[in-house]
């Protein structure tokens, strides 16, 4: 069971402990297309769609659901890949800072940490 104190990791941890581990991995969802190919960024959508309803399936992205169509420069879109996406899905939102940009300047102040007295 968990709670507000239980850290994310612990949460994602204990609900996807029954996740086959021959589950797919589509990442990252949002690669910003080069060359004006906006509709590479269907690709893993389109994917998903083609392995049809009852099947186990992990993706991570970057993106706030709610800012992607500014992010992907194309509205419509990026709403058709995320009604693909999330369409029977269960959509676990993890907040906090990520693992693999941690070591990495990107211009943005870290998370403020409690000092001790």
């Amino acid at each position: 069971m968990t709670t507000a104190t239980t850290p994310p990791t612990q949460m994602l941890a204990a609900r996807t402990a029954s996740i086959d581990s021959r589950v797919p991995l589509v990442e990252p969802l949002a690669t910003p297309p080069t060359g004006g190919r906006a509709e590479r960024l269907l690709l893993p959508a389109t994917f998903v769609t083609s392995l049809g309803n009852g099947i186990q399936l992990v993706a991570s992205a970057i993106l706030v659901f709610t800012t992607a169509g500014s992010a992907l420069s194309v509205g419509w879109l990026a709403a058709a890949m995320i009604d693909r996406l999330v369409h029977h899905a269960e959509v676990i939102s993890m907040k906090g800072d990520s693992y693999r940009l941690k070591d990495r300047d990107l211009g943005r102040v870290p998370a403020a940490t409690k000092a001790n007295d």
